[in-house]
């Protein structure tokens, strides 16, 4: 019986059984940089084309289509892979309630059902995805207990998702709705505190370096805005979905308060999951008319959700199937 004890606590064993969480631990960053080098390619410098008049034609037509096949093979590798992991999670997440893994589940199958039928997805069955991954993403937020920064962070998260759902789905039912365009505007208006109230929310460890590049990107965005007014608002439609319809100093705040945040989450191994989790909700954006970036959306949330440490736990710092090694 010693024996046997010894052999459960030994550190083979505890690897053995760490495993899958660690490897799932990396597929969720390989998802956000899968994610980040479609954004970059697909959602910002293709669209900056015009803006490079002055190289060759043929300069301009090469990196074009340079920059559509890489973030082509990058949103299909971050698609394959946001479906796998989540319904690893839906199977195996010991971290989440029966209720949310059950829902968890049902937005996973739905997701592939999506995915296999592509552009002849029937309407209803899209809005069905809808209303099954903002289930999740509200039971998500219920499961929450310490804590309370999170969960206010993603309540906000929920309740642009309810707006984005909401005019998602009346526009593939093809049903008007007078409301949808008040409720894209509360979601934007979501989205803008996420940035805000990040550093409260979400209390990263002050960090001299995430303060200089949050500082740094606020500068550059306001000169953006001052020097060529239409470039900011047309960059963020373009990437992002946003409007633009707030302050303009509303959303420099929240993008520097935002990537403080961030950067400073990212350099400590303790808090790295919070970084992945606000990376993969942020590179969803507004747009919920894709399974794809629904996807990432309720993926961050999940991450952000399991990204606790029990207060009773003394050994390694596990969160659900997500260790502090990954």
């Amino acid at each position: 019986m010693r024996a046997l004890e010894l052999l459960r606590q030994s550190p083979a064993s505890q690897q053995a059984r760490t495993w899958p969480d660690t490897a799932l631990g990396h597929l969720i960053a390989g998802i956000a940089l899968a994610a980040c080098v479609e954004f970059m390619t697909l959602r910002v410098l293709i669209r900056l084309g015009p803006m490079f008049k002055f190289l060759p034609h043929e300069v301009v037509i090469a990196w074009t289509n340079a920059a559509i096949f890489a973030g082509g093979v990058a949103l299909n590798l971050a698609a394959l892979l946001l479906l796998a992991v989540l319904t690893v999670w839906a199977l195996a997440g010991s971290a989440l309630s029966p209720v949310l893994r059950a829902a968890l589940g049902g937005s996973s199958i739905l997701a592939a059902v999506v995915y296999a039928l592509g552009s002849r997805t029937p309407p209803e069955l899209y809005a069905l995805f809808l209303a099954a991954s903002l289930i999740t993403m509200t039971f998500g937020v219920g499961q929450i207990r310490r804590a309370r920064g999170i969960n206010v962070y993603l309540a906000l998260v929920v309740v642009a998702g309810l707006g984005l759902a909401w005019g998602a789905g009346v526009a593939a039912i093809q049903i008007p709705f007078a409301q949808s365009m008040q409720l894209r505007a509360l979601s934007e208006a979501a989205a803008v505190m996420c940035g805000l109230g990040a550093p409260l929310l979400l209390r990263p460890r002050f960090d001299r370096v995430a303060l200089l590049i949050g500082l740094a990107a606020a500068v550059v965005l306001s000169a953006m805005w001052l020097a060529v007014r239409w470039l900011p608002p047309t960059l963020m439609i373009w990437s992002l979905s946003f409007s633009a319809y707030l302050p303009a100093p509303l959303y420099v705040l929240a993008v520097g308060g935002w990537l403080y945040t961030f950067v400073a989450l990212a350099r400590r191994s303790e808090t790295r999951r919070l970084a992945w989790g606000m990376a993969l909700i942020a590179l969803g954006g507004l747009r919920w008319d894709v399974a794809y970036y629904v996807l990432l959306a309720v993926a961050g949330c999940l991450v952000l959700i399991t990204a606790q440490k029990p207060p009773e736990s003394t050994g390694p710092r596990r969160f659900g199937l997500l260790t502090a090694s990954a």
